[in-house]
């Protein structure tokens, strides 16, 4: 990301960082040489007194993961918006943006976008869209909520760790229960109707889709499969499954005798909490707003994501129409991503994380001479990352919603 005067991005809390220890405000980035957003910080010596050297890894770490990815997020989401203006007739004045650089740069190369569609685009256009989905590890969490300080308040069952917004998926030695009227996600067995992918755990499966194998029925125009498949089916619609169900199930979902089944429902037995998709990762172990916000800045940044994928069912009235169709299905994916994928989540926590930076200041006897050097280039990318998150999210917003697509 670009360097800038951070200070105009600090929030109040931040700003009392730099008031409480002078020496900040003339220090830039070399002060600091072993803060390298993108990079792994578990083994750094920041210099800090060592009863902090892990909870300022912890800190260090959520702003270097949340820089790495707001400037990652800002480069897709330019790349994008001046591909569909370059598609679309922009020409090389217009694409030189008036000369704007960083952030200011994004949001223009999107409000060209815009322009340049609204100039084409028809009243309404129909999209085929399978929505971005990310997901957060509760592993990773509980590894970095271990690093600061909690005082033995890390058991799951007390404090469980929650998915708000989304579906927990969890490993069960058990039985998986859907609610009424709610499937659940499942790979195992599924003892209602499955949506996804049903897999052979013996000679064959009975299938209503597209084998991946020998199919034992008629076949129909679209090449799916009634009958039994030697292989892997993959359904068209919620069907029962006689083998290994890997999607969606309308009831139970049980694991083998020696294998635990992971799902998202609730789980009769033992179970260990795997992923957060589509929602906020909330609970776990028990620490201070700052370690909080830090552990979840990291988790945001580094949440795995399926991409979406954009068809346009609308036929083109034009050959201007129809580059425009075009273009938009080859880079309307990167703006969903940060819509739908990242959204409002991800530039939540980059704001929490530059807000809950405003307590270093309660810690700078801990901090040492190098440490409180590092403290600058720390709360630069914090701030950095935080205005480019919200950026990033604005300028898809302003794209995607010149075309209707959410």
């Amino acid at each position: 990301m670009t360097s800038r005067n951070y200070t105009r991005y600090l929030h109040g809390s931040m700003i009392a960082v730099l008031a409480a220890v002078p020496m900040l405000t003339n220090c830039n980035a070399l002060c600091c040489k072993e803060f390298v957003p993108g990079e792994d910080f578990a083994t750094v010596d920041f210099g800090v007194d060592a009863s902090y050297k892990d909870e300022f890894a912890v800190i260090a770490q959520a702003a270097g993961d949340m820089s790495a990815a707001a400037s990652g997020a800002l480069a897709d989401v330019e790349s994008a918006c001046l591909a569909i203006a370059t598609d679309l007739g922009a020409t090389a004045t217009e694409l030189e943006l008036s000369g704007a650089t960083g952030d200011a740069r994004v949001t223009a190369a999107c409000n060209l976008a815009t322009s340049k569609i609204k100039a084409v685009a028809p009243t309404t256009i129909a999209f085929a869209i399978t929505p971005a989905v990310c997901s957060l590890s509760v592993k990773a969490q509980a590894a970095c909520q271990g690093k600061c300080s909690v005082e033995g308040k890390c058991d799951i069952k007390v404090n469980p760790p929650v998915c708000t917004g989304g579906k927990l998926e969890i490993s069960c030695k058990g039985e998986c229960k859907a609610s009424a009227g709610v499937s659940i996600d499942c790979e195992g067995s599924c003892t209602g109707q499955c949506t996804g992918e049903c897999r052979a755990t013996g000679a064959s499966v009975d299938c209503n889709g597209r084998c991946e194998g020998t199919c034992e029925g008629s076949t129909d125009s679209k090449g799916n499969c009634n009958g039994k498949c030697n292989g892997n089916c993959k359904l068209t619609g919620g069907v029962s499954c006689s083998g290994q169900c890997d999607g969606s199930c309308t009831a139970s979902c049980k694991g083998s005798a020696t294998a635990s089944v992971k799902c998202s429902g609730s789980c009769d037995g033992e179970y260990e909490p795997i992923r957060c998709t589509g929602g906020k990762l909330e609970g776990g172990c028990k620490v201070d707003a700052q370690c909080s916000a830090s552990c979840d800045a990291s988790l945001q940044a580094k949440a795995e994501c399926t991409p979406p994928s954009v068809t346009i069912t609308s036929n083109a009235s034009s050959e201007q129409v129809a580059s425009l169709f075009a273009t938009l299905e080859r880079n309307l994916p990167a703006l969903l991503n940060m819509l739908q994928g990242r959204g409002e989540a991800f530039v939540n926590s980059a704001k929490a994380l530059a807000d809950s930076l405003g307590t270093l200041a309660n810690n700078t006897d801990k901090l040492g001479v190098k440490g409180v050097g590092c403290v600058a280039s720390i709360l630069e990318a914090a701030g950095n990352a935080s205005a480019g998150a919200t950026v990033a999210l604005s300028a898809s917003v302003n794209v995607t919603g010149a075309v209707g697509a959410k």
